[in-house]
């Protein structure tokens, strides 16, 4: 049974598999461009996770210029460093959220307040960083697996095929792997 070929349900009737009709074994190019659409789709995911990681970044050292202003930060530095982080491409609309909940006034509610969003960020670039990680990992498998099908077709086949690779995505901190 090839995974890549449609199946009945289980517990189809053999009506429901005359309803549906004679299913055809598709040829190598179009099992190819198939593995090379769900590479395609892993790539674009995985870049997407970077793109998040990247305002996630700006977020952190936002955060941590804030952080170190302790019981002095004030209102307005925060309100500040959200207005660079909306212009780093943050959500606006979660920012609002999150400003909604801060305290009126600077001085210790405000440091602690502030403590809090940072235990949240660090929460968030674990669970990001697992996420990518998994990401990272899904486009290798798919794009080594559009590899072999690739080697292993016919001659010919291969060379006609207009399936190509897509470009490596560049991990964090700019290298590959």
């Amino acid at each position: 049974m090839n995974p890549l070929i449609p199946q009945a349900p289980s517990g189809a009737s053999p009506q429901d598999a005359a309803v549906a009709g004679p299913v055809s074994d598709p040829g190598p190019t179009d099992v190819l461009q198939g593995l090379h659409g769900e590479t395609q789709d892993a790539a674009n995911h995985f870049d997407k996770l970077g793109q998040v990681r990247e305002r996630l970044d700006k977020t952190r050292e936002v955060m941590d210029s804030l952080v170190k202003l302790g019981d002095t930060v004030t209102t307005d530095d925060v309100m500040k460093a959200t207005a660079s982080l909306v212009t780093a491409g943050v959500d606006p609309i979660g920012l609002a959220k999150t400003l909604s909940t801060m305290p009126p006034a600077g001085g210790e509610a405000l440091a602690g307040w502030l403590q809090q969003q940072d235990q949240a960020i660090v929460q968030k670039e674990a669970a990001l960083g697992q996420m990518h990680e998994a990401a990272r990992h899904d486009l290798g498998v798919k794009a080594m697996r559009t590899l072999m099908m690739h080697a292993h077709m016919p001659p010919g086949v291969a060379s006609a095929s207009p399936v190509t690779a897509p470009p490596m995505a560049a991990a964090p901190g700019g290298q590959n792997g």
